[in-house]
């Protein structure tokens, strides 16, 4: 029970793994994962400290997104006549597509494919 009430606090405050993220524009779980005790033994035998495995693990997939949405758009971007410019970082390229009237995300790509889909 003291395992899912810090998990809990820790996700509130913003606090994983011992790092304060105070400028953070999305709190990625607010309301805090529970977590069975016995499951937590079980996670105990395998990972070290799950605050920095989950850390490091969405830390990842941001980047393996970042990477993706890049590589599926940025043809689009190329051959969209009102960009004259392409950024170089990354952080202002995904900028740049997410701000073009064209670009939509997964879930509104999924709506689209969803309503297209015979019924």
């Amino acid at each position: 029970m003291r395992w899912i009430l810090l998990v809990v606090l820790s996700a509130l405050l913003g606090i994983y793994g011992g790092i304060v993220y105070s400028q953070a524009a999305f709190v990625a779980v607010p309301s805090g994962i529970g977590i069975r005790a016995v499951d937590k033994i079980a996670l105990d035998d395998v990972i070290p400290n799950i605050n920095i495995w989950l850390k490091d693990a969405l830390v990842g997939r941001i980047d393996k997104a970042r990477d993706d949405m890049i590589a599926r758009e940025y043809p689009n971007l190329l051959s969209d006549p009102g960009v004259l410019s392409v950024p170089r970082s990354k952080d202002d390229l995904i900028a740049l597509i997410a701000s073009r009237s064209w670009y939509k995300n997964r879930a509104q790509r999924d709506s689209i494919e969803a309503a297209s889909r015979p019924r």
